[in-house]
């Protein structure tokens, strides 16, 4: 069997500090933000029962003017809190397991060890922090381990502050990828658009570095099919205008806003994306149906199938999202579930679970 490659894993410092943003207050209306449509529910401490209206936003302004003042915090076991009228709310955001709120390099490569995976592609999301350097701290300490992805500020890719920031991540850190998320538009209130022709020098300059990107097409709290085909119209506009970049879709094609009754229904984009050269798919379903379903997660597997008959082997990869997978699964089983889709021969999936993200980042895959 091939090297098994994740392509979804996250290595942070503590989630209460700054975190590479100006002040630790700053890192958590990030947090706040990534946390107010989260899987898990919003639990009232006093009584453990789900609280259903938004307490985090006011459900309408999509920018940080959105967020509420709610004295939102750090807590332990996995937890952030905050208090609304006098009652302390709570998401489990991670598994109790992650008590300190941390997720180091050497816990990582822990758990990699016991579940038998070889390599792990970290993704920059910046819910975590503004990783660039904590990542090649990581990299440096288990070159043969990890693959770091750079972030950027989205909104202001085109800026020289930006592009340099880029180039150093590749030059001097050593970073092989970007993780681009359209929700880093939300710090503007998504005035801009990924696919403006401003953006053309950031776009250019990642064709020329030879980066692989991982896109992120979800944003806001509550993003709809047509919002989500947009962002993947956008990305088409980008790929198509540079051609030739190695693209990988973050937690591609969601079941909620494209699957009915156990079926795909994809927008053309989809297809037309499938079509390009080393475009690829990210499945990383227990992540996300995994309070949903239960191991292995059978009603993923016909969904499965449509992706493997329309686009082929090499377009689909597997990715955790560990440590946050813990709160459904064992990190093992987060791939071993693929070994139950009978349609899948050996060598699909050492593609599948390797073999195609060693493609993009050409890698050497036995």
């Amino acid at each position: 069997m091939a090297k098994i490659i994740d392509s979804h894993a996250h290595t942070f410092p503590y989630m209460g500090g700054a975190s590479g943003f100006g002040s630790a207050q700053e890192h958590l209306r990030r947090i706040q933000r990534g946390v107010y449509g989260s899987i898990n529910p919003h639990i009232r401490k006093r009584d453990q029962e789900p609280v259903t209206e938004p307490t985090l936003w006011d459900g309408k302004n999509s920018g940080p003017a959105g967020l509420r003042d709610v004295g939102f915090r750090v807590a332990k076991y996995g937890c952030f809190e905050w208090t609304v009228g006098g009652e302390d709310l709570s998401v489990q955001y991670f598994a109790p397991s992650l008590m300190d709120q941390t997720s180091t390099a050497e816990y990582m490569v822990a758990e990699m060890d016991y579940a038998g995976v070889g390599m792990a592609v970290l993704q920059n999301h910046a819910t975590y922090g503004l990783l660039n350097d904590f990542f090649t701290q990581c990299v440096r300490k288990y070159p043969d381990r990890y693959i770091g992805l750079a972030g950027v500020s989205e909104a202001e890719a085109h800026t020289d502050r930006q592009l340099s920031e880029l180039s150093r991540c590749v030059t001097d850190l050593g970073l092989r990828g970007v993780f681009y998320q359209v929700g880093g538009f939300w710090q503007g209130g998504y005035r801009d658009r990924e696919d403006d022709r401003k953006y053309d020098p950031f776009w250019a300059e990642v064709r020329r570095l030879g980066l692989v990107v991982f896109w992120d097409p979800s944003f806001g709290a509550e993003p709809t099919a047509a919002d989500y085909t947009l962002h993947l119209e956008r990305m088409l506009n980008i790929l198509e205008r540079h051609p030739g970049i190695p693209s990988c879709i973050a937690q591609a094609l969601p079941l909620g806003l494209y699957a009915a009754e156990g079926r795909y229904l994809l927008p053309e984009v989809v297809h037309e994306l499938g079509k390009l050269p080393n475009v690829t798919l990210e499945i990383a379903y227990p992540i996300t149906y995994g309070r949903k379903w239960e191991y292995p997660y059978e009603p993923t597997w016909p969904l499965i199938h449509q992706l493997y008959d329309w686009f082929g082997p090499e377009t689909l990869v597997w990715g955790s999202d560990m440590p946050n997978i813990n709160r459904f699964c064992t990190y093992r089983q987060s791939y071993e579930y693929l070994r139950h889709c009978d349609f899948l021969s050996a060598g699909d999936l050492d593609l599948f679970l390797g073999g195609n993200v060693a493609r993009l980042f050409r890698l050497p895959q036995s």
